[in-house]
């Protein structure tokens, strides 16, 4: 009996393999000019499937948006519900050079349909000398809304080695003119940069403390009332 599971996990697992890997490759290149990799390839049998992108770089309209040498997306066999994402210790960001140690994602479609991507990395350098001992981005996709909730949550913010900020906090809602379609990288920067209708930014620890604007580019112009957006945009 243990041996006919064995062999039936294990036709299960190549049976799924190439699907699993095919969904991450069309998600991640589907409609895209500006999404690129030098390699793909999947392991993790008999228990996992781990999907390793090499070089993978996305850019838009022409300026690069995201880069690291490593990407891992990675999910139980019987899990399609939850995927884990590593990066390497050295990403570009934004065109922006940043090293972060266990930088990594957790995306989970929940029983009720809502979606919650968690990023989270220690020891986090950017660049002017500015350190991050552990930041934290929480991200709320709820069924049949306009709506996109994300939280950020830094903590021991340094400067030159001295700590400026213990913690720092801040939610920003995005409300767009129709649900946000998730269903590949490229439709996702679509919902963000073609259907954001405003964004309201709250302080949690001051809620009365609140600013809406119109744009990602408005947001960037707030860094003197909201010190996490300073810290972020220098």
């Amino acid at each position: 009996m243990p041996l006919t599971f064995a062999v039936l996990w294990s036709i299960r697992w190549f049976w799924l393999a190439d699907s699993n890997q095919d969904k991450i490759e069309h998600f991640i290149s589907a409609e895209a000019t500006d999404v690129a990799y030098s390699d793909i390839s999947q392991s993790g049998f008999p228990n996992r499937y781990d999907v390793t992108i090499r070089d993978l770089s996305i850019s838009e309209n022409g300026a690069e948006v995201f880069y690291s040498s490593i990407a891992q997306i990675m999910r139980l066999a019987y899990r399609e519900d939850h995927f884990v994402a590593a990066f390497s210790n050295n990403v570009g960001i934004l065109g922006q050079q940043v090293s972060a140690e266990q930088n990594r994602a957790s995306i989970v479609k929940q029983q009720n349909d809502v979606t919650r991507i968690v990023w989270e990395a220690k020891g986090i350098e950017l660049k002017g000398a500015t350190s991050i001992e552990h930041a934290q981005v929480a991200i709320v996709i709820l069924p049949d809304s306009n709506e996109i909730d994300t939280y950020i949550q830094l903590e021991e913010v340094a400067h030159n080695g001295v700590i400026q900020h213990d913690t720092l906090r801040l939610k920003i809602k995005a409300s767009l003119s129709s649900r946000p379609d998730l269903s590949t990288l490229r439709s996702a920067f679509h919902t963000i940069n073609s259907q954001l209708t405003d964004l309201k930014i709250t302080d949690p620890v001051m809620p009365q403390h609140t600013v809406v604007v119109a744009d990602i580019a408005e947001l960037m112009k707030l860094a003197d009332d909201f010190p996490l957006i300073n810290v972020v945009s220098n």
